[in-house]
């Protein structure tokens, strides 16, 4: 199976999964990943956003898809990378634990490995994920020469208006184990 974006976005090392407070009080997830590189970065990033509305270590990678993501910059890249990730959670009903990608410039290839939604074993932590906004996005390919390390970062939307609906989702997944 193969999934091709125009935008990505990119990842990173340590689980860093934080909240932004909007001026009005609402606040949104944000993700903020770092590593060696841009692929790590980009691989980290991908768990956190399993790890905003399920347990990432419950998902098991039985079932590969293939990517293949491009945009303009790094920046626009990191962000379609997350919405593919919604895309491809919706459109297959499956969600996602490992990730092994390359970025490379303003591409990413490779693989995606997980499982279809068992609400069994994956406890909904989530109702809505309306996807990768602009809103503090940023990437960073660091220096490794320097032991600058690469930095990934964006406040996701949870508009209800064009949510990811994770609680349907959940449900499907329930109805077709019966």
């Amino acid at each position: 199976m193969e999934s091709t974006c125009s935008l990505v976005y990119s990842l990173g090392m340590k689980d860093d999964i934080k909240e932004w407070t909007s001026a009005s009080g609402r606040v949104y997830p944000k993700i903020s990943a770092e590593g060696t590189d841009l692929t790590t970065a980009f691989s980290e990033a991908a768990r956190q956003f399993f790890g905003i509305f399920t347990e990432v270590s419950s998902i098991r990678p039985t079932q590969s898809v293939r990517i293949n993501c491009e945009s303009s910059d790094t920046d626009f890249l990191f962000a379609d990378w997350l919405n593919t990730l919604i895309y491809e959670s919706r459109e297959r009903g499956m969600i996602f634990s490992e990730f092994e990608i390359q970025v490379d410039g303003i591409q990413v290839r490779g693989v995606m490995k997980g499982e279809k939604i068992d609400s069994a074993r994956h406890p909904l932590k989530r109702e809505f994920l309306g996807g990768a906004g602009f809103k503090e996005l940023a990437t960073d390919e660091g220096n490794p020469a320097l032991g600058k390390p690469a930095r990934v970062s964006v406040v996701l939307n949870d508009d209800r208006r064009h949510p990811l609906p994770l609680r349907e989702l959940w449900s499907l997944s329930q109805e077709e184990t019966k």
